[in-house]
């Protein structure tokens, strides 16, 4: 595994995974690099500066028999959001060793109209397909609570970006208070109703522990507030 490059029209930024260089044949240093890709403050070797865990295969030299011998493939059904993530969880389930190098091999280029990265009407159902995806995983393979924490921790932080992209952009049709409307829907009901129950603000990046407590106490109008700024200072 390698590290990558971040570049956007305003900006480039290098990404170092991980603190040190390291080689692993130690199962739970494994493991914790899967609750890694969910949940970034789970890593071994912990970097501050970095908000997520970057699960692209693109950054990975993996022998093919892993992928082959155990059918890991993308699955379709994420519809091109974090099917990244669930192809690595699985891939890391099957590996015994692991090694980390911080040279860069992965060039990531954010645009501003892609899938992840702009309004879409249909971004909060895809992201709970995500959910529902990772959660099959933990549940497949009988992973701990720690495994339900760091995914409940993923999607607050992935809803949390849904409140700019989504429930409060300006190109949102809906009326304010439909959009308020279905944000309470959407805390109230599953999956997401479980992850802010599920959630532990300690393991949050600064910039969502606000969001997460105002899901736990459903203020909403934080909520809006903190979209309204993120908004501003994108």
């Amino acid at each position: 595994m390698s590290d990558c490059v971040i570049t956007s029209d305003s900006y480039q930024k290098r990404i170092h995974q991980f603190s040190q260089i390291f080689y692993t044949d130690d199962l739970e240093t494994i493991r914790s690099i899967q609750k890694y890709i969910l949940c970034h403050k789970f890593s071994p070797y912990y970097v501050k500066g970095i908000t997520n865990g970057y699960a692209a295969p693109w950054g990975k030299f993996v022998k093919m028999a892993i992928i082959k011998d155990n059918h890991i493939r993308f699955d379709p059904y994420a519809k091109g959001v974090f099917d990244d993530g669930v192809y690595s969880l699985y891939l890391l389930d099957h590996v015994k060793t692991f090694y980390y190098n911080d040279e860069h091999t992965y060039n990531y280029r954010i645009v501003g109209s892609s899938l992840t990265h702009s309004y879409k009407p249909a971004s909060v159902e895809i992201l709970k397909r995500t959910c529902e995806l990772v959660r099959k995983f933990n549940l497949e393979t009988g992973k701990d609570h720690s495994f339900t924490v760091a995914e409940a921790n993923r999607e607050i932080a992935s809803l949390t970006a849904q409140l700019s992209k989504y429930f409060f952009n300006p190109q949102n049709p809906k009326p304010r208070h439909e959009r308020y409307a279905e944000l309470k829907k959407t805390l109230e009901e599953e999956p997401f109703a479980s992850a802010v129950k599920d959630c532990q603000i300690k393991y949050l990046e600064d910039q969502h522990k606000l969001s997460a407590l105002c899901m736990k106490t459903k203020f909403l109008l934080g909520l809006e507030l903190y979209a309204s700024i993120k908004m501003k200072f994108r």
